[in-house]
């Protein structure tokens, strides 16, 4: 083979995947159920920001090379028997069938305007309905709640990691 055969074929096989279109097809999306991956480390009351908040979008399907269509994930404050206040989103052009792709960020909540309280924060996926699925595993509390006005520190990242407190209590 020539150089510039050697040269030709090397520069096809470097842009060929992106010349091609991707799959996109409908697929079951919806945010982790385990505790491990979807926590916040605490809110700081003096600047209204959730500190540390961590989670991940999943998604089922077919085949590992398809995509889902756009979607949208919605981060929102939760009273029981009230509506929720939706206070960051997320607009996502796809994910991978079979993928995932995780969260981690702080939030200000300066811009919203709630009411003195205990909330829990939630995730919602596909907020907007814009991909074709079952709806109904689509929004997730996180495990700790936080109290607007008052600081607050988790246990820990993740409920998985042992507290050295709690592991002297136990010695």
């Amino acid at each position: 083979m020539t150089k510039i055969s050697l040269i030709a074929l090397l520069a096809w096989g470097l842009t060929a995947p992106t010349t091609f279109a991707q799959t996109v097809k409908d697929a079951n999306i919806y945010p982790t159920n385990l505790e491990e991956n979807m926590y916040f480390k605490g809110y700081d009351a003096a600047s209204r920001t959730i500190k540390g908040i961590h989670f991940e979008v999943l998604s089922d399907g077919e085949n590992s090379k398809w995509v889902t269509p756009a979607f949208t994930v919605k981060l929102y404050l939760y009273q029981e028997g009230k509506e929720p206040i939706f206070f960051k989103t997320f607009e996502e052009e796809g994910i991978y069938q079979m993928g995932k792709k995780e969260y981690d960020l702080d939030v200000s909540l300066a811009e919203i305007t709630a009411s003195p309280g205990t909330y829990r924060v939630g995730v919602f996926v596909n907020a907007d309905k814009t991909v074709k699925e079952k709806p109904d595993d689509n929004a997730m509390l996180f495990r700790d709640p936080i109290t607007l006005g008052k600081s607050s520190v988790n246990r820990n990242e993740s409920p998985l990691l042992e507290q050295p407190e709690a592991a002297e209590k136990d010695e």
